[in-house]
């Protein structure tokens, strides 16, 4: 008998965040022949829909005649529309206001829950979560409640994880359905010239360098690749200001960096730990060079063992700002 199945889609703030959640769809519908239909219902947050339209969203979602989209108000009664069939589908980690409404509606049966990446965070412990809640501004004792919130429903709600990494025996892999979603999206930008793309975080604002430690340090990396024959690039974090950079080369782009084909396609992507620098290296195979300095050991103490142990295993060795010119390709 064929089946129709609705999605609750909660949580997304980001485009990568979408591609997550599209990579988990395109194989429900490939794999699940008896699917006659998916209904999406997306609950948008305020930052996703502050920053884009509902045809950008609905451009990183699956294109399949069986996949409906809909953009619920989340102040609505959505869940009255709900289905018996019906899956949560959350970022991050599991929707609890979405999820009680559901169990409301349905008396009590579960829906089932999938929980996908948010990125390097996904990875972390209620020690981390709770660091990178104060480091986003958040303030006491709300960033501790909310990070324990989320370690408990993680712990006990989720029926499946979809995740980017997956932890083994052997060591940590990467899930090529996710990878792929991601590669599906890469545009079609070229590099004119040999290119080396800094990917920055916003160390001034979280207080790890003053302004002019940071300038210094962005003169020492643009420094040791011109005179490698290298032009560098410069990709601002989203909480970044561009002109702290003066007159570089800003390559910015509405898209995420993980579908900027220049920065996938650099002969070398640098910077510190970060999600993008991670993802980046693990979708593209791009080379890459963690770079460190002594403001960011506050930071990195912050990151929790599991986190520590994806980076350490897919990013090679930190070095220092003045290791950069030996470590450049050559020719």
């Amino acid at each position: 008998m064929p089946r129709y199945v609705d999605v609750v889609l909660t949580g997304v703030q980001s485009l990568t965040h979408l591609v997550y959640a599209s990579s988990y769809l395109r194989r429900r519908l490939k794999k699940d022949k008896d699917i006659e239909g998916i209904r999406l219902l997306v609950l948008p947050t305020d930052e996703l829909r502050a920053s884009f339209g509902d045809n950008e969203i609905r451009g990183l979602l699956p294109r399949d005649e069986r996949l409906s989209v809909v953009m619920a108000d989340p102040t609505s009664s959505w869940w009255r529309t709900v289905g018996p069939d019906c899956v949560l589908l959350s970022i991050g980690a599991p929707g609890t206001r979405a999820l009680s409404r559901l169990l409301q509606s349905r008396w009590g049966r579960k829906p089932l829950v999938v929980v996908v990446d948010e990125g390097l965070g996904s990875y972390g412990n209620l020690r981390s979560r709770r660091a990178a809640y104060l480091r986003k501004g958040g303030a006491e004792p709300r960033a501790t409640v909310r990070a324990a919130a989320v370690a408990a429903a993680n712990a006990v709600v989720p029926d499946v994880r979809w995740s980017l990494y997956e932890r083994r025996r052997k060591g940590w892999v990467v899930h090529e359905k996710v990878a792929a979603e991601f590669r599906r999206h890469l545009d079609d930008q070229r590099l004119e010239r040999p290119t080396v793309v800094y990917l920055t975080q916003p160390w001034v604002e979280l207080g790890a360098m003053t302004p002019d430690e940071h300038a210094r340090h962005v003169y020492d990396l643009r420094t040791a690749c011109e005179d490698a024959g290298y032009a560098l690039g410069i990709r601002p974090h989203p909480r970044d200001d561009p002109a702290r950079y003066g007159d570089a080369w800003i390559m910015t782009k509405r898209s995420a960096a993980e579908f900027d084909r220049r920065i996938a396609r650099a002969d070398l992507l640098i910077g510190a730990n970060s999600t993008a620098m991670l993802n980046i290296r693990a979708i593209h195979g791009t080379r890459v060079l963690r770079v460190t300095t002594p403001g960011l050991t506050r930071l990195d103490a912050t990151l929790s063992a599991r986190q520590h142990s994806l980076l350490d295993a897919l990013l090679p060795p930190a070095v220092t700002v003045a290791e950069v010119g030996s470590r450049l390709p050559v020719g």
